[in-house]
């Protein structure tokens, strides 16, 4: 099965950390040759040239599919919904958590993410080939009332693995909220009972600090 990267870049904000540090695991588990990099960057037309000339400077294979003066992460993500209509397999979606605010939550909240989808990105295939509609970690239940995420389930963070099957059941992202983006995953959740793994094992109203332990968060010095 194909595997797509769709990786989206916040270039108005520190973006060169998370950068660093998904370049650096995508790398070291062998995702690099085992998929396609597609990114989207968000900023000025000198932002998204720096961005492009970095990963030109690192010599990675990628594919720019979306960019934007302005926008959230919606932006990527619409390319992504356009790609998934003429194309089959596995799709990671990744983003540059903490770019717009960084701080240490943030920070230990993207190692986290990175750390499950990224280095332990086979686990993510094994799932979705035993017939989950999805994989990624924190799989939360907002109340139906949240006018951020229509009441749809989505993987606290917005990084997780699916299949383009599972993206051509989803409508094209709304623009109507940045927090949208996260909820797109679930869209269709309570009209075909999506099958949803979590590597955590925890479902919870908030991301569970105490799970980002210690090997979450100590590949990264590797």
């Amino acid at each position: 099965m194909n595997k797509i990267v769709f990786f989206h870049i916040y270039a108005t904000g520190q973006w060169k950390d998370p950068v660093r540090e998904f370049l650096l695991a995508y790398r070291q588990t062998g995702l690099i040759n085992n998929s396609e990099l597609k990114i989207g960057i968000v900023g000025s037309e000198s932002q998204q040239t720096e961005v492009i000339q970095y990963f030109i400077n690192e010599a990675i294979d990628f594919e720019v599919v979306a960019r934007a003066l302005s926008g959230w992460e919606q932006v990527t993500q619409i390319k992504l919904h356009e790609y998934a209509l003429t194309n089959d397999g596995y799709v990671l979606y990744c983003h540059t958590k903490g770019a717009a605010n960084v701080n240490d939550t943030n920070t230990k909240w993207r190692r986290s993410m990175y750390y499950y989808n990224i280095v332990n990105w086979p686990i993510a295939i094994q799932k979705l080939d035993e017939g989950f509609d999805a994989a990624g970690q924190h799989w939360m239940f907002p109340s139906h009332h949240s006018p951020e995420h229509k009441g749809w389930p989505f993987f606290g963070g917005t990084v997780w693995w699916t299949s383009l099957a599972h993206i051509r059941t989803l409508g094209k992202p709304s623009l109507e909220h940045r927090h949208i983006a996260e909820g797109w995953i679930g869209e269709q959740y309570y009209n075909k009972q999506m099958k949803c793994f979590d590597f955590t094992g925890h479902i919870s109203a908030h991301p569970c600090h105490s799970l980002w332990t210690e090997q979450t968060q100590q590949w990264i010095t590797r």
